[in-house]
This record gives structure tokens, sequence and C-alpha cells, in this order.
């Protein structure tokens, strides 16, 4: 096996590692939460509110994750095509942006019948999350263009960790906060702790790089598989 091959391999047990850990996180929580609430309230939470961050996300990236996967197929000499991927990767943010806006004005326009004041700021709440997501794309996209599985793995499930414990700690009833606004609020956790945790990699060991990444002279939008020198 190549020194490549060699790479993706273990990289692919990482993702394998992370996708199967975040799982077992989020079914812990559930089954430490859902005694906790009534089932009209757990499943707005569990399954509405998930897809609106889903949908939001979907459509903010999905495209561009593709597009950026592509540059590293056809970057010079078996690299990255950082010239194109870097400034193509920054399309999430503005596209999270409005499928932000949309999919929750969409929502509170036909809130349905849970349509009090702790659900509209639950909705909001996780249309924030999203676009806070949204926002660490970039580092994201890059992370795996450069084959740093084990940051993503590290990154989302200490992100899925901190979820878990904030909604158990909002849900106290000690507390009085309403659970959709905790479910809320415990989403801004995770999508921040993705935000910190990406970015923070590429300005503490990747400072070049992280240069580029924010530099309005590299963002400058290039054709795929461009390599002039710059």
């Amino acid at each position: 096996m190549t020194a490549e091959g060699d790479v993706i391999a273990r990289g692919f047990g990482h993702l394998l590692f992370s996708q199967v850990s975040s799982r077992l996180v989020t079914f812990l929580l559930n089954v430490l939460v859902v005694r906790r609430l009534p089932p009209e309230v757990y499943g707005i939470a569990v399954i509405q509110f998930h897809l609106i961050t889903t949908t939001i996300l979907t459509f903010a990236r999905e495209g561009v994750r593709r597009a950026c996967l592509r540059g590293v197929e056809i970057g010079s000499k078996g690299e990255p095509d950082l010239k194109s991927i870097i400034p193509l990767s920054w399309f999430c943010v503005p596209q999270g942006l409005f499928w932000s806006v949309a999919i929750c004005s969409l929502v509170l326009v036909f809130p349905g019948e849970a349509g009090d004041a702790s659900y509209k700021q639950g909705v909001l709440l996780h249309g924030a999350a999203a676009f806070i997501e949204a926002l660490s794309e970039p580092a994201y996209i890059l992370s795996t263009c450069l084959l740093v599985f084990k940051l993503q793995v590290t990154v989302e499930t200490l992100a899925s960790l901190a979820k878990c414990f904030t909604t158990l700690v909002l849900l106290l009833p000690s507390l009085h906060v309403p659970p959709l606004v905790a479910f809320g609020l415990a989403a801004l956790v995770y999508s921040g702790t993705l935000f910190v945790g990406y970015w923070a990699y590429f300005f503490l060991y990747k400072g070049d790089l992280f240069k580029k990444m924010v530099s309005f002279q590299h963002l400058a939008l290039r054709r795929v598989g461009d390599i002039d020198a710059s």
C-alpha cells in the first residue's frame, strides 16, 4: 500500500470511529432526556429541529464540498489545488446565511400547532447554529483535502460531548430553561465547538495556510485546475 493509500485507510478508520462515537453519544443523550420531556416536546427537538439544521446545511455546503473534492482530484502533481479550493470553500458562508434565514422564516411563518415563544426561540437558535457551522466549513473542507482526519475525529467528538453535557445541564428543573430553548442553546455549543476547533488548528499549526484562507488576496475565485503561479 502506498503512503497516500495508508493515510486514506487510517483516515477512513478515524472517520468511522467519529461517526460511531457521535451516534453513540447522541443515543445516550436521548436515553437520558427522553423521560424528562413530554413526547411532543421531545419529538419537536429531536426530529423537527434536526430537520431544520440538516436542510440548511445540505443546501449550504454539499455542492461546495463536492466541487472542492474535485479540486483535489485534478490538482497539480497530486497535490490539492488550494488556489481554487480555498476561495470556493467560502461559498458555504453566504449560502449558509441565506438558507438559515430562508428556512427559519418559512418555519416561523407556518409554525403549525407548536407556535409558542420557546418554539420560535428554538428555531432561531438552530438557524444561528447552522450558520455558525457553515462558518467552520472552509476549515473543515481544507482539513479533508489535506487528509487531516484525526482533527475531524477530535473536534467532532468534543463537539458531540459538549452538546450532550450542555443539554443535560440546561434541562435541570432548577434552571427553568424551556426544553426547546435548551436544545437550541446546545446546538449553538455544538456548532461553536466545531468553529473554534477547526479554525484554531489552522491558526495554531498552519499559520501560513491560515493567512491565505482569510486573506482577500487569495479569495479571488479561480477556475478549478488553474495552477498559474501567484
